[in-house]
């Protein structure tokens, strides 16, 4: 994505798919991408988290606070111009907590610029921002600066993130560039002491980039993907015998950069709604992904997954670039806004830390179903079921049928099927029939999240 268009909040090494012309020319030479092998319509997902009797299950707000978006604040001649009646309060109606934007420390970027003051604004309704940094011919951030971006920020700076995507550059010594700025950054946020912001590492774009960009784990504490799937559903097994293009191997594509153990983010990561791109989805399909997107990534330990993006920044319905909003450009939500929506506010439970209880499920399900179980505070127990397979081929441009299946489970004593919801692909989420009361209860699964609340009795 090119850095005109982009915004920022960690700090790590990513590889990404597919998304403009000229990038798409790139990956094919450096990643296969495109290769022009028809989808499979059969079992495709890597596997989900299996349920099995007495596992422990997951809080339920982690995962709400696992979401995060991109924003654009300081473009004032896009649609983020309307702060005060779209930005605002979508994202209050969204539920997303942390977002990405850039860290400006050029002329006119001062505590009290527009900028700033919608900085504060945010973080006053309780979100947090991490902050990109950045090199080009326009300018670079003034890393003396990054104390008073917090100070500016009223202490809502999560984390600042590196280089975006510098090997997209017209440098060749790009690398070296990139490894000074890290470096630089890292430094930076250390000496603002105990409490500082997190670092994320820089993303680069393809594989011989993030080898010639080397390890820079040690000028960081997060590692960083831009997880784009081509239009493919989020747990795909990847478009060939290697695994290109799912999440396992984007991990696997910038190990050698960050080393093991560092925990890791996908800074950028979503679909377009725009058929003039290649890799284009409809919006049902886009509405049906990106919940989905969200759980898997959760639970194959990505910490944290922004979205790419809040809004459509131009009324262009023809430049995929300007498609990936969950809003359109005129401030209207998208069926995909609805679906992320009720996903978070379903399971939303803000508090301190605690474990939860483990429960006896029994989950009898086909091996193409999705199974997460979750758990809120007061003991309300949600099992996330969802079929992972694709609902749209992206080379046969065509939707995909995805019948219903029955899935099953134990009811756990003490506790009842309160409320069953679908998440929908064409608007708000639909409260389903509960099943009939017995010691096993079974639902219809579709391609659509379905959640299961179960609640204790006493």
């Amino acid at each position: 994505m090119s850095s005109v268009v982009l915004v920022a909040l960690l700090v790590v090494v990513s590889v990404i798919v597919v998304l403009t012309p000229a990038l798409r020319e790139r990956l094919v030479v450096a990643l296969g991408a495109g290769r022009g092998a028809e989808i499979d319509r059969g079992a495709q997902s890597r596997p989900v988290r299996e349920v099995g009797p007495g596992r422990r299950p997951l809080a339920a707000d982690d995962l709400v606070d696992s979401a995060g978006i991109n924003v654009h604040l300081h473009y004032q001649d896009t649609s983020y111009a309307r702060f005060d009646d779209v930005v605002r309060p979508r994202l209050q109606e969204l539920g997303i907590r942390h977002l990405r934007d850039a860290a400006y420390t050029t002329p006119g970027a001062e505590p009290e610029s527009f900028f700033f003051d919608r900085v504060r604004a945010l973080v006053s309704d309780g979100r947090d921002f991490q902050f990109t940094v950045y090199a080009d011919p326009d300018g670079t951030t003034d890393f003396t600066r990054l104390g008073g971006i917090v100070e500016a920020s009223d202490d809502g700076v999560l984390a600042f993130e590196g280089l975006n995507e510098p090997d997209l550059a017209d440098n060749p010594a790009w690398p070296e560039v990139t490894r000074a700025v890290q470096e630089d950054l890292e430094g930076a946020v250390s000496s603002l002491g105990p409490g500082a912001p997190q670092v994320v590492l820089p993303s680069v774009v393809t594989l011989e980039a993030a080898a010639a960009l080397g390890d820079v784990a040690g000028f960081g504490d997060v590692a960083n993907l831009h997880s784009y799937y081509a239009g493919r559903q989020p747990e795909t097994a990847g478009f060939d015998a290697s695994g290109y293009g799912s999440l396992p191997w984007y991990r696997r594509s910038i190990s050698d950069v960050t080393g093991p153990g560092l925990p890791v983010v996908s800074t950028e990561t979503g679909y377009y709604t725009a058929p003039a791109g290649e890799f284009w989805v409809p919006s049902e399909a886009k509405a049906t992904y990106l919940p989905r997107l969200l759980v898997y990534h959760f639970v194959n330990g990505v910490d944290r997954t922004y979205l790419y993006e809040l809004l459509d920044p131009f009324d262009d319905p023809d430049d995929p670039q300007d498609d990936f909003g969950l809003v359109e450009y005129d401030g209207t939500p998208k069926p995909a806004f609805y679906a992320v929506r009720d996903l978070l506010a379903l399971l939303a439970d803000p508090g301190p830390e605690f474990v939860p209880t483990r429960l006896r499920l029994d989950v009898r399900a086909p091996e193409d179903i999705g199974q997460v179980v979750l758990q809120k505070r007061d003991g309300r127990t949600y099992l996330v079921l969802w079929n992972t397979g694709p609902v749209w081929d992206p080379i046969g441009r065509e939707a995909i049928e995805v019948v219903d299946e029955p899935v099953s489970f134990a009811v756990p004593d003490g506790y009842a099927v309160s409320r069953v919801v679908r998440l929908a692909d064409d608007g708000p989420a639909a409260d389903q029939e509960l099943p009939d009361p017995g010691p096993r209860a079974e639902v219809e699964v579709g391609p659509t999240l379905s959640v299961v609340e179960l609640t204790p009795s006493s």
